[in-house]
C-alpha cells in the first residue's frame, strides 16, 4: 500500500541521516521501526495481560497477597495507621 508522507526539508534530513546511520533507505528505516513498535506493543500487551491475571480476585486474595508481600508491619513502630497519618500531618504542618 503506498503512503505520501509530506516532510519538510528538515524532517526529510533526519530521517535520511538515521537511515543511512543502519545502511538502510529511507522506506526500509521506516518499516523496521513499524515493525519494532507493533512487537513491542504487543510484548506490552502480553506482559500487561500477565500482570492482571496475577492480581487478587476477592478480599481473601488480597488479604494473602498483602501478606505474603509483607505490606503489613511496614512501620516497626506499632503505631496504627490513623495515628501514624495524625502524627505524619501535624509534623508537615509545623514544618517551616
Amino acid at each position: 500500500m503506498p503512503i505520501t508522507l509530506n516532510l519538510t526539508p528538515k524532517e526529510e534530513a533526519v530521517l535520511q541521516k538515521q537511515a543511512a546511520r543502519y545502511g538502510m533507505t529511507a522506506e526500509q528505516y521506516i518499516r523496521r521501526r513499524l515493525a519494532k513498535r507493533t512487537f513491542a506493543k504487543a510484548i506490552l500487551r502480553k506482559q500487561n495481560l500477565q500482570t492482571l491475571n496475577k492480581l487478587p480476585k476477592s478480599p481473601s486474595d488480597a488479604y494473602e497477597y498483602w501478606k505474603r508481600e509483607g505490606v503489613f508491619d511496614v512501620f516497626p513502630t506499632g503505631t496504627d495507621s490513623i495515628e501514624l497519618a495524625d502524627l505524619l500531618r501535624r509534623q508537615a504542618e509545623t514544618r517551616g
